[in-house]
């Protein structure tokens, strides 16, 4: 299924090794293995002191979410990954908005600590065109970092549908 996928910022303003299409490549470790340097060849990092980052996937037409993965970046010294907020809906964040207008599919306050996930669930199932993870950041200075974001999807919607 094709997608986009946009952010509210990109840490030093290098798309391709922090852009957000890092997030969805499916790569959770380095390329010289998991004892050698764990952190990831690519993932998605905001821009420092973006207080509210977050990272959209677009599926160009109307997806049930049943719930989104979040695998952060394994990095023990800026670790900290927390207050994250999923988001299911039509409405298209910009590059720079703080906030998406959409529906709240799922919340996780808790520390994802390094070699861990936060699996969020929506309460329902809801339908939307954009997926979207924020941070409602308590460290502006780190940013959001992570290796990889899964999305479950259920069914499709196309207009040729029925």
């Amino acid at each position: 299924m094709p997608v986009q996928v946009s952010s509210s910022s990109v840490f030093l303003d290098q798309s391709q090794n922090y852009g957000p299409l890092t997030a969805i490549d499916g790569i959770l470790m380095n390329s010289k293995g998991p004892n050698i340097q764990p952190i990831a060849d690519t993932f998605f990092r905001s821009a420092w002191f973006d207080t509210y980052p977050w990272l959209q996937i677009d599926y160009e037409c109307s997806v049930s979410i049943i719930m989104v993965m979040v695998v952060p970046l394994y990095d023990p010294d800026k670790g900290v990954l927390k207050n994250l907020r999923v988001y299911v809906g039509n409405a298209r964040s910009r590059f720079g908005e703080a906030s998406s207008t959409n529906d709240i599919c799922a919340k996780h306050y808790d520390l994802i600590k390094p070699k861990q996930f936060a699996v969020m669930q929506c309460q329902e199932t809801l339908w939307g065109r954009h997926v979207q993870i924020q941070m409602l950041n308590n460290y502006p200075e780190e940013g959001m970092a992570l290796n990889e974001v899964v999305v479950f999807l259920g069914k499709t919607w196309n207009r040729g549908d029925n």
